[in-house]
């Protein structure tokens, strides 16, 4: 079973590897690192008073977010192959919560600049409320796949992360 300082060493050796599988414990440590990582960062950017910077991150928050973003979605994609799903399931919550927000906006604009525009709200409202609630039950889905057990043996994306691998001789 691979543990937290294993995770730590295989994270730079697979930072760019959206093919292959990962098991549940992989990645349930290497989303632990981050959150840990992120809270620390978080602490010490407060400190050194460069706490919001960059919006709700600090400069060295905002730093780990950016070389953390990329492995993360890898490792989220070689998790969703491990149950043999594509990592294209991704996209339903990165794509809905950008789209809900947009809906924010038009509803923003039809209310206060455009003396509350009947189909504009609607539409706003709409899009808010419909992709809101996609993107969350898009959250719930991917926590329950994160949570299930691999796949057994040998998968279209790979063999089973948790057999050993036989070396050559």
């Amino acid at each position: 079973m691979v543990g937290f300082n294993d995770t730590i060493a295989i994270g730079p050796q697979r930072y760019f590897d959206f093919t292959g599988r990962s098991t549940r414990a992989e990645y349930w440590w290497g989303t632990l690192f981050v959150v840990i990582a992120g809270i620390v960062l978080a602490v010490v950017d407060t400190l050194t008073g460069t706490m919001g910077m960059f919006g709700d991150a600090g400069f060295l928050g905002f730093l780990f977010e950016l070389a953390t973003i990329l492995p993360t979605f890898a490792l989220s994609v070689r998790r969703l192959h491990d149950i043999n799903r594509t990592g294209w399931w991704l996209l339903l919550v990165s794509g809905c919560f950008p789209v809900a927000a947009i809906g924010g906006v038009i509803l923003l604009v039809s209310f206060f600049l455009l003396d509350n525009l009947l189909i504009l709200s609607v539409v706003g409202f709409a899009m808010v409320i419909g992709f809101g609630m996609l993107g969350v039950s898009g959250v719930i889905v991917l926590i329950v796949w994160a949570i299930k057990k691999g796949d057994d043996g040998l998968n279209r994306y790979g063999p089973d992360p948790r057999l050993p691998t036989p070396t050559i001789a």
